[in-house]
């Protein structure tokens, strides 16, 4: 028996946009419309539903399809009629009813139907007679003839889920069913011939057949080939299949593959376009930088809201959005660097259900250069020494060759050999991660709360602090009337980052500086504890600077609340007319300590049981204490309406009216030559050492926001957006801001052409939009004064005078982006094989800047920042992936590919008219981010070769020796100066970006894999981080040893060009990285139900596990900050053992 059913279309919309709950109110309606659901021809006429084709030499079973899919009916048949349906026919038909349209598509044939509502029973004429039924089909039609019974079961997903209002019929018959809140269902007078067909929304159907069984349980799967998913956008919600726009989507699950403390660093390598980079490991502050395409800083929207994603829980976000294209327009002044929209979790209809999880992350170093043992210091030390000033110089050096001995030796206490790295870093820290959440609901009301708990820890043995996060979520749906509904949301999120008071990130200043001025020639400890050891550099050591207990710390807090309300009405006698009122408070508290504690550090002679006292970290204590605060209201109203017309035109629009209000205030305060240390407390600081200040902003913005989706027999598809920002930045006549979009799309599979090829989506698509930037800077446009930096004695009283701030422009206005992109999305064979190809090109042009270089020096006065500058950027995606199933072996496998560059189009300059001037350092028309140094050709190794120089090193060859670094006289003028540069390089961050997806899984078993890569970007190394030396630069320096023109690290204190930039210093960073990786086991159902557990999955999962790059021979990890490699607080890679368990 071959058996079609078409779902209603406002069903999969409904499904989509509202969850299950809307999903339950929709089923209890079609109980009471019959027709819909085949139960009883009596209701809607579904005659009156007009039938339009145009389809040429397709079979009869494809032109059935089409009507199954466009206009909701369902055919029956059985396999006697099957074998008819191959008959070739055209038709062609417009606003027809459906019996017209069969009559004319049975035309000839030996088959007749007949309908109930909108099924379809489709048989054999037997004899030539109409209405007689073949032998199977009497059958089928004369159950009274045979025994009934009552059947019963449940309706469970892979998850053992019930599935809730899954519709159960019986093929052929009218009898249907809808499983309740526990996804169970019964089913009357049914027979041993009849077939039972399972369907829900997103999931396979299933026939089967009733044979004597009077209970049947059955588990559905889910449909890969599903298109109706529904995908979140500006203010609103779209099916997938009717999207125009460059918007990609995570779901949750992708988000929570590996703990991590930030959302973002799970979308690195998951969205073609889409470029990130984490720079730093700190606990808390782990977080990538998003750049969609390039562009820059993305706008992050959390449920409808502008906030920052650093302080979203991961676990609570049930998907992300991300606007790339015209799509973002809706967004106006903001959104001209894309947008990244976050929904949380709501409640959905079903039991309570209550999750808990755990999890276990140990973090361990992705790379980072060891430190030499103090042998080594002192060798590299004396090699320094004399490769500076010549092996005959009459000074002293630092170390003898008896003391380089006794270093190495290790037996005599005065020389140690201090492993720093092995005694400060830990190999693996941990961070706990606890949640648990309640999630149910019915028709009426549903609900959804989360608890949070994080802690991270650093890779530091001392006592280096953690980052802690409590995090508060509850958000309620009610449905007040069958028209009036009411959705509150609340959340709290605690913040609290401990460190030590010095800066914890990268510099010379940081901690990491300090790390590479101590050195191993020191001890960590002195036989006397209460005397702290000198370990090197002004600060005394990273054993003291890393331990809060000992300098002191640096603690930030935030505490951040967000509230919100939404109040929604469908209006009676206006069909698809809806009202909409929300409104947002968000708060967020910021208070900062910098408490810094005095200490001594010394140096010890065993020889003599001496103490010296060799200097101190700060005198006295000091503290700098700071308090802010931040406000935002958020207002929002809107119409919406969505009909659908004569089964063909499509129309969906909003008017909307947002205003935004933003406040900020913050004081500060200082003191230091505290009376005691072991109070934190401003009071007891000198008040002869105070300091204060504060400051306060308030901000607004009002805006009209419009938008109008139309389509055509859902193939045509139409898109345009109009938003008006009128922004407090500017002066009264440049304060509004038009941002148009429109977007076109193509459902080329709906064509009838396609019908006979296995297409399940072809779409091109096509936009433009024009968005942004008013985060230029505040009231600009005005001439004001400012403090001035120097003071003035005035009789016997000290006054700060005040001086202008520069000249206004009244004229100055927003900087504006215009977005064209175009593409093709597609998948195939029930996605056997699926993807998506876009080109985009951007122009940005009002760019702030003062034309410093074109106007003379003798202005006298700051010039106004005027829109002069301008940008492009071009750039391509691509993503093909496969899935499907073998038996009980499931695979989802995609790649995705992307490629962006910005060049400057007009950039405020000098008029250059030297050809190298103009050939490095004039900008318009230039990529943005190419790099200008010296070319290099290798180390010098010989004497006779420096001698044979045909050119001059600046200051001339003298100084020159074997192992510094050939510079290359690239035009040949037999010198080495500025000329000779050429580009060499491109920026810091990646043009290409690369991701790799596995997602496998075999019955309770789960496998997921992300490699991801980043290439076409530089960085500048850094050789030294200080006093003491990185491992590498021991291996592979030169030395007359070495005498190798390849060699990694140039002659040490050599030529002062060593130190150009070359390519020897300014390299390619391109990686690879096993980005996550999850493996997975969720318990079988049966072996819980006697702990009333309903699922319960163990995993483990790495982040960070592999990398694969050229920095690796230095242990520089890719992603760390140019210039400061090796000095910054390194990236980390885990390991997780997580467990989830659902009662």
């Amino acid at each position: 028996m071959q058996i079609y059913e078409t779902k209603s279309e406002i069903h999969k919309i409904i499904r989509k946009v509202y969850g299950e709950i809307g999903e339950i109110a929709f089923l209890s309606a079609l109980l009471f419309s019959p027709c819909l659901l085949g139960i009883s021809a009596r209701g809607a006429d579904a005659q009156s539903v007009s039938v339009t084709l145009n389809m040429t030499d397709v079979t009869m079973r494809s032109v059935m399809e089409h009507i199954e899919k466009n206009d909701g009916y369902v055919f029956i048949y059985n396999d006697e009629v099957s074998s008819d349906l191959n008959r070739r026919v055209s038709i062609c038909t417009r606003n027809k009813g459906i019996d017209e349209v069969m009559a004319q598509l049975l035309s000839g044939t030996a088959i007749s139907y007949k309908r109930a509502g909108r099924q379809i029973t489709l048989y054999r004429r037997n004899g030539g007679q109409t209405g007689k039924f073949s032998n199977t089909a009497r059958e089928r039609q004369a159950p009274q003839q045979q025994k009934k019974r009552t059947v019963k079961g449940k309706v469970v997903d892979a998850n053992k889920e019930p599935v809730i209002g899954a519709t159960v019929t019986i093929s052929g018959k009218s009898a249907g069913a809808v499983t309740d809140i526990n996804g169970e269902y019964t089913l009357n007078d049914v027979s041993d011939r009849d077939v039972i067909r399972y369907t829900y929304i997103g999931m396979k159907p299933q026939n089967i057949s009733a044979n004597g069984k009077s209970v049947i349980n059955v588990t559905m799967e889910t449909d890969i080939s599903n298109l109706s998913d529904v995908v979140v956008v500006g203010y609103g919600t779209q099916r997938k299949e009717s999207l125009t726009g460059s918007i990609s989507m995570v779901t949750a699950k992708d988000l929570v593959a590996t703990p991590q403390v930030s959302a973002s660093n799970m979308l690195t390598g998951r969205v073609p376009g889409l470029i990130t980079t984490q720079t730093y490991g700190v606990p808390g502050s782990d977080n990538a930088t998003l750049s969609i395409r390039g562009f820059g800083d993305a706008l992050f929207i959390v449920d409808g809201v502008e906030r920052d994603a650093r302080y979203i829980d991961p676990n609570t976000i049930e998907s992300i959005s991300i606007l790339k294209d015209a799509a973002s327009a809706i967004y106006g002044s903001r959104a001209g660097n894309g947008v990244v929209l976050i929904t949380t979790k709501r409640g959905r209809l079903s039991k309570p259900t209550i999750t808990a999880g755990a999890t276990l992350t140990l973090q361990s170093v992705t790379d980072m250069p060891k430190t030499v043992s103090s042998g080594q210091h002192a060798e590299l030390k004396r090699e320094e020494f004399y490769n500076k000033n010549g092996a005959n110089t009459t000074l002293t050096p630092p170390f003898t060759e008896e003391q380089v001995q006794k270093y190495y030796d290790g037996t005599d206490p005065q020389y140690p050999n201090t492993d720093w790295y092995d005694l400060i870093i830990r190999n693996w820290a941990p961070m706990q991660q606890y949640n648990a959440s309640i999630r149910g609901g019915s028709d009426r009301f549903s609900y959804y709360s989360y608890f949070g708990y994080t802690k991270q820890e650093s890779i530091f043995k001392t006592n280096f602090g953690n980052y802690q996060r409590y995090a508060f979520q509850t958000n309620l749906d009610a449905k007040i009337t069958d028209r009036l509904k009411l959705q509150v949301s609340a959340d709290f999120n605690y913040h609290d980052r401990n460190y030590p008071a010095r800066n914890a990130y990268s510099g010379e200043n940081s901690i990491w500086g300090t790390f590479w001025y101590t050195l191993p020639i020191y001890p960590a400890s002195l036989p006397n504890p209460d005397y702290y050891s000198y370990a090197g550099g002004a600060t005394g050591g990273i054993h003291l600077i890393a331990d809060r207990d000992i300098t002191g710390y640096n603690r930030s807090k935030v505490y951040s609340t967000n509230l919100s309300g939404t109040l929604s009405y469908d209006f009676k006698y206006a069909k698809g007319l809806s009202f909409k009122a929300f409104i947002n408070y968000s708060k967020s508290d910021y208070p900062t300590k910098i408490f810094h504690k005095p200490i001594n550090f010394y140096t010890y002679n065993y020889a003599n049981d001496e103490y010296t006292l060799h200097g101190s970290y700060y005198t006295k204590a000091a503290l700098e204490q700071t308090q802010g605060y931040s406000t935002v209201l958020t207002t929002q109203l809107s119409l919406n309406y969505e009909r659908l017309f004569a089964n063909l035109h499509r129309v969906k629009a909003m008017a909307l009216f947002e205003s935004v209000d933003t406040k900020s205030d913050d004081l500060s305060a200082s003191r230091t030559d505290f009376i005691t240390p072991s109070i934190d407390q401003l009071f007891i600081g000198s008040t002869a050492t105070a300091t204060n200040n504060g400051s306060a902003t308030q901000n607004g913005r009002e805006s009209w926001v419009g938008r109008l989706n139309y389509s055509f027999a859902d193939k045509y598809l139409l898109e345009l957006i109009l938003r008006a920002d009128a922004s407090a930045h500017f002066a009264p006549g440049h304060r509004w801001g038009w941002f148009p979009g429109i977007m076109v799309g193509w459902r080329i599979e709906q064509e009838s052409f396609m019908q006979n090829l296995k297409f399940d989506m072809l779409k091109l698509k096509a936009s433009y939009g024009q968005m942004g930037n008013d985060a230029i800077g505040n009231f600009q446009y005005l001439s004001g004064y400012k403090l001035y930096e120097m003071t003035y004695l005035i009789g016997n009283t000290s006054s700060n005078a005040i001086k202008s701030t520069g000249l206004a422009n009244p004229n100055m206005t927003w900087e504006k982006m215009h977005i064209t992109n175009g593409g093709i999305e597609f998948s195939y064979d029930n996605r056997k094989i699926y993807g998506s190809f876009e080109m985009f090109y951007r122009k940005r042009d009002g760019i702030l800047a003062r034309r410093n270089t074109s106007l003379p020096t003798s202005f006298g006065a700051t010039l106004p920042l005027e829109n002069i500058n301008s940008q492009s950027t071009k750039g391509w995606e691509l993503e093909l992936g496969t899935a499907g199933r073998i038996n009980d072996f499931h695979y989802d496998v995609k790649a995705n590919l992307s490629w962006s560059r910005s060049k400057w189009i007009h950039y405020e300059e000098a008029d250059y008219t030297d050809e190298d001037q103009i050939r490095l350092n004039k900008l318009s028309g230039q990529w943005v981010d190419r790099q200008i140094g010296y070319i290099s050709n290798g180390l010098f190794t010989s004497q006779e070769q420096i001698d044979n120089l045909t050119y001059t090193y600046p200051g001339g060859n003298s100084t020159l020796r074997p192992g510094d670094l050939i510079i290359v006289d690239r035009n040949e003028d037999g010198k080495i100066d500025w000329r000779d540069q050429d580009i060499i390089g491109k920026g810091t961050l990646p043009h290409t970006m690369l991701g790799l997806n596995f997602n496998l899984s075999y019955k309770g078993f789960d496998l997921s894999m992300l490699f991801q890569g980043a290439f076409g970007f530089y960085k500048k190394l850094l050789f030294s981080g200080g006093d003491n030396y990185y491992s590498f630069v021991y291996d592979e320096r030169w030395t007359e040893k070495n005498n190798n023109p390849n060699a990694l690290v140039p002659r040490l204190s050599g030529a002062a060009t060593n130190s150009y930039i070359t390519q020897n210093n300014f390299v390619k960073s391109d990686y690879m990285r096993l980005k996550t990786l999850t493996l997975g086991y969720t318990v079988p159902h049966k072996l819980l139900s006697a702990l009333k557990i309903e699922s319960l999955r163990v995993n483990v999962s790495a982040y960070n596990l592999l990398t694969f790059s050229g920095l690796h021979k230095y242990h520089f990890d890719p992603e760390s900050p140019s210039g400061e490699t090796g000095r910054s607080y390194p990236l980390n890679k885990t390991i997780s053992f997580g467990l989830d368990v659902s009662f």
